[in-house]
């Protein structure tokens, strides 16, 4: 026999072995994923107003093909309405309140297998959590990677000015299983380098022309956007100004003094004002060029500034309204945020004395919160701010010495974006804004990635980050 035929005569019989082995295996295979991909549920509970029924549809369908760990075996995708400042406040308040099976067996986590990926539009959040099982399969703690979920979810809300709230989802649960997604590192050795290596090789004129023309095009590119923000904001601000006037009228709470109403009626003669410019805006067209911009500059930035505090102002009055009459949710995140600031003053004040007073302040915070429709509300409210105020006081004087008066570090006025009810009550300024007062005094501040991943009260350690979009 020759040598030859013998691994031949084998060569059919292995052959067809091998095709009957995969012939089995791969249904086995298939089903063994079809298992894996079934036993991971997909949910959405909670639409805030803003899915479609497509959206829903998109977000089933495209979750199961995402790469997760096998550790995740249902991922909740919620979209609130409303909610508290700080997002993680609002999934703990979710869970507990209506899905308990969310919640670990001591109720002090998140349930195991579970990825909750979250959007909350009033005010603006994204929020990512997670069982501990998941957190430690998805490198939830690790360097970057709880701004670097959150970042990848804030790509489709920032495009174009028209949140995409279904891709931001889908965005956080796939950010979430993909390890590698972490938030990039500013450095200014890039910076440096480049200057250095210009000045080694003498085109520091290069580089002036250059930030010249880089400045000459940003300052361009921001009196057309300023442009088209009037054009397009000014009238549906002016139809809504009688009804937003009718609403500055009624408010009657203690907070609502003569300064609020003098804010008001300022913000609304300014904005009256501008009229005649914002026709005349209107008039040169959609296709103005660059320069006919440039020539208008000083009357866009008016109108610009003008209509942007009267939309603050316009946000600031209907919550305002909302807190006095019984809405839930605002008094609740309004007294966190309060609770919040007392917090980092206690960790900010070195004097006992001080830290006592705060201390006692924010028993009286939390209290007020957990009963939001005490039929005392605001009038519980307004007394608080203004013992709240002689404390800051107080903090004004013997640790922030450096800051200047009130004429000269003005409070947020009503129509700034950072204005809350009761600010400039009595002279009432929160503690953040006295402290910012200081750092801009002594020229230190403490930088923030931004990225919340604690609770407003103990007793809860579920694995949570979250921040603003």
């Amino acid at each position: 026999m020759n040598r030859l035929d013998f691994p031949l005569r084998y060569t059919r019989p292995v052959a067809a072995l091998l095709v009957l082995f995969v012939a089995l295996l791969l249904p086995m295979t298939a089903a063994t994923a079809q298992i894996a991909t079934t036993a991971r549920s997909v949910e959405v509970p909670l639409r805030g107003g803003q899915l479609t029924d497509g959206d829903v549809r998109l977000l089933e369908n495209e979750t199961p093909g995402l790469s997760l760990p096998a550790a995740v075996n249902r991922v909740v995708y919620l979209v609130f309405e409303s909610n508290e400042s700080n997002l993680n406040d609002s999934l703990r308040y979710y869970a507990e309140r209506d899905d308990r099976s969310l919640l670990s067996e001591a109720k002090d986590k998140f349930a195991p297998g579970s990825l909750i990926v979250a959007v909350g539009m009033d005010p603006r959040r994204v929020g990512v959590a997670c069982g501990d099982d998941v957190c430690n399969a998805i490198n939830f703690y690790g360097a970057g990677r709880m701004d670097g979920i959150l970042d990848e979810m804030r790509v489709p809300l920032r495009q174009s000015g028209d949140p995409n709230i279904a891709a931001a989802l889908l965005a956080g649960a796939r950010a979430s299983g993909d390890t590698t997604v972490v938030a990039e590192e500013k450095e200014d050795s890039g910076v440096s380098g480049w200057w250095i290596f210009g000045g080694i090789f003498g085109v520091s004129t290069v580089g002036t022309a250059g930030g010249l023309f880089w400045a000459l095009r940003n300052h361009r590119r921001r009196m057309r956007e300023h442009y088209n923000h009037v054009v397009d904001n000014y009238a549906r601000v002016a139809a809504h100004l009688d009804s937003i006037n009718v609403q500055a009228h009624s408010l009657s709470s203690p907070l609502a003094d003569d300064a609020v109403r003098r804010d008001w009626e300022d913000v609304r003669s300014r904005f009256l004002a501008i009229d005649s410019t914002v026709q005349r805006l209107s008039g040169i067209g959609d296709e103005v060029g660059d320069r006919e911009l440039a020539r208008r500059w000083r009357e866009i930035n008016e109108a610009y500034e003008t209509v942007q505090q009267m939309e603050n102002a316009e946000g600031n009055i209907d919550e305002f309204f909302r807190m006095e009459h019984g809405d839930g949710t605002v008094r609740r995140r309004r007294l966190t945020e309060m609770h919040e600031d007392l917090t980092e003053a206690r960790a900010t004040v070195s004097d006992d004395g001080l830290r006592a007073d705060l201390k006692e302040i924010d028993e009286r915070v939390l209290a007020l919160r957990d009963t939001p429709d005490a039929p005392d509300f605001m009038e519980t409210y307004a007394q608080i701010i203004t013992d709240y105020r002689i404390v800051i006081e107080a903090v004004r004087r013997r640790e922030f010495d450096d800051v200047e008066p009130d004429g000269v570090t003005p409070a947020p006025r009503i129509w700034d974006d950072s204005w809350r009810p009761g600010y400039g009550y009595a002279g009432f300024v929160p503690f953040v804004t006295v402290n910012s007062w200081h750092e801009s005094a002594t020229g230190s501040s403490a930088g923030s990635s931004g990225t919340t991943t604690g609770y407003s009260s103990g007793g809860f350690s579920g694995g949570s980050a979250s921040g603003g979009w």
